[in-house]
């Protein structure tokens, strides 16, 4: 009873992982496309696209020209220049002014267009490190979908094995009773039952624990229903991998992996870098132009004029004075209005200014020389990038060869151990075999049967990461 109590409670929290409600299970598929659509990294990932497109948009604009527009007022008090009419001026003078001025880069060494350059190169960087982030959390999320179908395989074993003890037990309880048994084989039977029991909490945690890792992987509300699929999944057997080789998967990752073409792209925008650095001793040649007019609250219009005479006397030979009015017309002077001085005071300019860079404090030579060490560091990032390809390709490679000899040599065991068991059964049925070296037969074929569970996974999981370096899809089939 016991032991019946202990099966049924490890079937409910292998509930865990199975669909609520009629939710529908999760195929890898659309394991992966959610990823895709809402894991954190790949929002980033995505952020990092956005920097890149408007970085290009700022280099692509600079090409443009560039119009401001100004204006300035306040209170002169004091002694001062009236900024309208440029003289000196005691009283306290109000003025405003308004300016626009436009300027355009004629030629500046290129500077402009290889910036643009970079930049489109950087966007292409930023969207294959984005592939590559989604590649890399794909074979993750392929890992972890294989191990909770492991997980799920190894629990229904062990499952079965506790069931098949139980059953025995009970068999054997009415042998003893009958008195055929002596009571130590009931012993030996309630061993192998605590044994199945500790191995069915083992298969309980680690499914438990297989299904927590996807779902952290997916980033999934700990409380929302979730399980996987269960395709029927078949041991390829047109693959064989002695006869792979490395090179040939190697090359082929490198026009499947998008982190290798980043690398690559990153190199290409080091190298505009350069053509930047050698802009900067060459001249600057730009077009400009201003329009500008002021006010001043002492601005003065004149408003016809008044004829004055004035008396001059002039001393006659004989010595007599002779006084003489001469008229002299004075202008009528008023406040000059706001757009009437704005109007009149209106002024424009415009022509070409030209940079001739002589020296800098050596800054254009360092300038070539720190994009210099940028290119040899893209480069060597680059060749590092290959390096850990091909490294991780080799070790793949080398998976899967021993994923299959561990594959092989786990279902030899288990068909030698089923054989085994199916001797020593019979042989238990008929009284010529002991319970103790029955209960053993049964441990190796259990023990054989976990083996032989493990390495079809792990043998599919490598020939999967083959599949990947080679740009196949990942299905689980």
């Amino acid at each position: 009873m016991r032991g019946q109590l202990t099966i049924l409670l490890f079937i409910l929290l292998a509930g865990i992982g199975l669909p609520l409600s009629g939710q529908e299970p999760w195929s890898l598929l659309k394991c992966v496309e959610y990823a895709r659509e809402n894991s954190l990294i790949m929002q980033q990932s995505e952020l990092g696209i956005d920097r890149a497109i408007i970085n290009l948009k700022r280099q692509e604009n600079s090409r443009y020209p560039s119009l401001n527009a100004s204006t300035s007022g306040g209170a002169q008090l004091g002694r001062t220049i009236d900024p309208t009419t440029n003289t000196f001026n005691n009283s306290t003078i109000y003025f405003n002014s308004f300016g626009v001025n436009a300027g355009m880069i004629l030629y500046n060494g290129g500077r402009i267009n290889h910036a643009i350059q970079q930049g489109k190169y950087d966007l292409e960087a930023s969207k294959l490190d984005a592939d590559a982030a989604f590649n890399s959390m794909a074979l993750s999320i392929a890992g972890a979908y294989l191990q909770i179908l492991l997980g799920q395989e190894q629990l229904e074993n062990a499952t079965r094995q506790l069931e098949q003890s139980n059953a025995l037990l009970d068999q054997t309880d009415k042998l003893v009773n009958a008195g055929v048994l002596a009571q130590n084989e009931r012993l030996t039977i309630l061993a192998q039952v605590a044994l199945n029991e500790q191995n069915l909490i083992m298969a309980e945690n680690n499914f438990a624990s297989s299904y927590l890792i996807l779902r952290q992987l997916l980033e999934l509300d700990p409380l929302e229903p979730f399980a996987i699929e269960r395709p029927e999944i078949a041991v390829p057997t047109d693959v064989n991998p002695d006869e792979l080789v490395w090179q040939e998967i190697y090359t082929a990752a490198l026009g499947t992996q998008p982190q290798v073409e980043a690398g690559e792209m990153r190199m290409l925008s080091a190298e505009e870098s350069i053509y930047q650095a050698r802009s900067l001793a060459l001249p600057t040649l730009a077009v400009f132009g201003n329009l500008n007019t002021n006010w001043s609250s002492l601005g003065k219009t004149v408003d016809g004029a008044e004829v004055e005479f004035f008396p001059i006397q002039i001393k006659q030979p004989d010595g007599s004075i002779t006084v003489l009015e001469i008229g002299q017309e004075v202008p009528n002077l008023v406040d000059q209005t706001y757009p009437s001085q704005l109007n009149e005071n209106f002024g424009q300019s415009f022509g070409l200014n030209l940079q001739i860079p002589i020296y800098n404090g050596s800054s254009a030579r360092l300038a070539r020389q720190e994009v210099q060490v940028g290119v040899l560091s893209a480069r060597l990032l680059n060749d590092q990038t290959k390096q850990q390809l091909q490294s991780d390709v080799q070790l793949a490679v080398n998976n899967a060869r021993a994923g299959r000899r561990s594959y092989d040599a786990a279902q030899r065991s288990l068909e030698a151990a089923t054989a085994a068991f199916g001797n020593a059964e019979k042989r238990y049925q008929i009284g010529s075999l002991n319970t103790y070296d029955y209960t053993v037969a049964k441990t190796t074929l259990d023990s054989a049967q976990l083996s032989f569970t493990q390495a079809k996974y792990q043998y599919i999981f490598a020939l999967k990461v083959i599949d990947f370096y080679l740009g196949r899809p990942l299905v689980i089939e």
